[in-house]
Parts: C-alpha cells; structure tokens; sequence
C-alpha cells in the first residue's frame, strides 16, 4: 500500500513539510509495531505532484512524503535486519 502525506500548499516554509515528515515516522513506527514492513520515500514526490489528479491529491494540496507499507516476506527484527555498522573510530574523528 502507498501512503501520499500531502500538506496544504497555502503554506510557506518548512513547516507543512516538517509536519508531513512527522506524521510519515509516526505511521513507519506503527507499522513495524503492527509487524508489517514499511519504507519512507521522498523522491517520487514530485511524479506525484505533477499527476495530482491521477493519485487523488487534493486540490490545494502538494504531496511532500510517500510511505509504502506492506507485509515483509519473512520476520524482520531490528537486530536480524540491520546493516554492519562501521567502527566509531572510523567515521568519527576529533581534531585539536
């Protein structure tokens, strides 16, 4: 399933997308609480902003964020699913 988190385009500045961003983390932490899978996508915004009338966005409104949310094709934990992490040391240095 595809979620379009839209906010109002009247808006100025960060807020309306600040807020988008906000509303698009909660529902990725209430799925993966649900066990389903889910990912955060910017990038397709604006092919869904250019075809509004094709994903039903309404009018006055622009699309920041879409979240996908979906089952996953077997048990996914955050321990299991989670990428090698890189030493501390190696990307964090401190200069005097």
């Amino acid at each position: 399933m595809l979620i379009i988190i839209s906010g109002a385009e009247s808006q100025t500045g960060t807020t309306p997308d600040f807020d988008c961003g906000l509303a698009a983390e909660s529902m990725f932490v209430a799925a993966h609480g649900l066990g389903l899978g889910a990912r955060i996508y910017g990038s397709p915004v604006g092919n869904v902003n250019s075809k509004k009338d094709v994903y039903q966005v309404p009018a006055g409104f622009k699309a920041v964020v879409v979240l996908r949310v979906g089952n996953t094709a077997k048990p996914v934990d955050a321990v299991s699913a989670a990428t090698p992490r890189k030493p501390f040391d190696e990307i964090v240095n401190f200069k005097k």
